[in-house]
């Protein structure tokens, strides 16, 4: 019976210059092996850091949910429904809002700003956004009627600045018209 390749037998009746190789080879496996256990430490860590510090950048994500208006002989006035969401670790609020209303004037596209209302139902502004959290609301703009006399508005955006002076521009195209309740 043929006892086949023993490992160990062969490494004590190798020459020494072969044994030390061997040796030197298995150190360097190890060492090896450490080392890159060291450096995916190294990458998870540097992503956790980043992640941290990404959570430190005050901003504020502001979701558009819908849109309407509401016409009457004093003007129009326009109903935004958003969820802002505070992600970081800082507090904040969103501190103004206007909405851009454009329209062409002589083949040039022309912009008017109004600012947002504090009304009755609609969320007051500054609104503030503790870090973590979130709140969903109405906010309200009024157009008086000779602003947008004889013109048709082609789009709109929604600008809210947040405590940082951090922008958030929503552009929205359609917005659905209610009828005055009587």
């Amino acid at each position: 019976m043929n006892p086949g390749f023993n490992p160990v037998d062969w490494f004590f009746g190798a020459e020494p210059s072969l044994k030390v190789s061997v040796v030197a080879l298995g150190w360097s496996l190890v060492t090896s092996a450490i080392a890159l256990g060291g450096l995916i430490t190294a990458i998870r860590s540097l992503n956790a850091t980043r992640r941290q510090e990404a959570r430190r950048q005050p901003k504020v994500v502001i979701a558009y949910l819908e849109s309407s208006s509401i016409t009457t002989d004093l003007g129009t006035e326009y109903t935004f429904r958003i969820r802002a969401k505070n992600p970081t670790e800082a507090s904040n609020a969103i501190t103004s809002g206007e909405l851009e209303i454009r329209y062409m004037v002589d083949a040039t596209l022309v912009s008017l700003r109004v600012p947002s209302l504090d009304a009755e139902g609609a969320l007051s502004l500054p609104a503030t956004i503790a870090a973590g959290t979130s709140l969903e609301g109405d906010v309200r703009f009024f157009a008086a009627a000779g602003l947008l006399e004889g013109r048709k508005p082609r789009d709109f955006v929604a600008i809210f600045i947040d405590t940082f002076e951090n922008k958030s521009e929503i552009p929205v195209e359609i917005i659905y018209a209610r009828t005055p309740a009587s």
